[in-house]
């Protein structure tokens, strides 16, 4: 018994220092190269999404004004989002006017869309100064451009409760000197 005990003594010693060599000598392995680099995954991302927000398309109602510059009309059309998004290009359709020969456009065509921001259910929309300077006046023609840009925000976009209006990054009292601009419009019924 004596010689199988001492026999299992030097076998166990044996794997011990094996084991304490191995973890010892394990770390003293040169280091690996580095895997080439990737890029990371988020800037992948921001392409492929860049690119579906451009292909995105959604048919939107454009409200424009009746002949007699007393009623809204809807005209719909699909607007494709564009690399400035579905409100701009929404607003940007509504500038180049109607298709129908029978309504009236509300903004003036050589107004730019300057960018939407949304806060808390608001559409900020900054137009450039050209939508006040080009406008054709009057208490209808001002009260169809501010309702026909903020029905088609409201109506088309479920994120939107009202319309902000800027000029130049300003926010204005007035268009062109009948309605009160200094707060948010809702759309009128």
């Amino acid at each position: 018994m004596k010689t199988g005990n001492a026999f299992l003594k030097k076998v166990s010693l044996l794997v011990l220092v094996m084991l304490f060599a191995a973890v010892t000598f394990a770390g003293c392995a040169p280091p690996e190269e580095p895997p080439a680099e990737e890029p990371p995954e988020e800037e992948t991302n921001e392409i492929h999404n860049d690119e579906e927000a451009v292909e995105e398309s959604q048919v939107l109602r454009l409200y424009f004004s009746d002949d007699q510059a007393e009623h809204l009309v809807t005209e719909e059309r699909e607007i494709k989002a564009g690399e400035r998004g579905l409100m701009v290009s929404a607003l940007e359709a509504l500038i180049k006017g109607p298709e129908d020969p029978d309504l009236v456009r509300t903004i003036p065509e050589s107004t730019e869309v300057l960018g939407v921001e949304m806060s808390e259910g608001v559409a900020e929309v900054n137009f450039s100064e050209e939508i006040r300077s080009d406008h054709w006046g009057g208490s209808a023609g001002e009260r169809m451009t501010v309702m026909s840009v903020t029905h088609t925000l409201v109506g088309g976009f479920e994120e939107v409760e009202q319309v902000k209006f800027l000029i130049e990054g300003e926010e204005i009292e007035t268009l062109v000197g009948h309605m009160d601009l200094r707060r948010p419009v809702t759309p009128e019924l």
